[in-house]
C-alpha cells in the first residue's frame, strides 16, 4: 500500500474518532476545531499534491 494511501486512512480514521468524541460530548467543541483544522489542512495538501501529479502526467 503506498505511503499516501496510508497517510489518508490515518487522518480518516482520526477524523473519526474526533467526531464520535465530539458528539459524545467527551470533548468540547473547542476543541473538536483544534484538532480537526490540523486533519483537513493535511488532507487539502495531500489533495493538491495528487491533483498536481495528475496533471503533469
Amino acid at each position: 500500500m503506498p505511503i499516501t494511501t496510508r497517510i489518508v486512512s490515518l487522518i480518516t480514521m482520526s477524523s473519526i474518532l474526533l467526531l464520535l468524541l465530539w458528539t459524545t460530548e467527551i470533548i468540547s467543541p473547542t476543541l473538536f476545531v483544534l484538532g480537526f483544522i490540523p486533519l483537513s489542512l493535511a488532507m487539502l495538501f495531500i489533495g493538491l499534491f495528487e491533483l498536481k501529479q495528475v496533471l503533469t502526467s
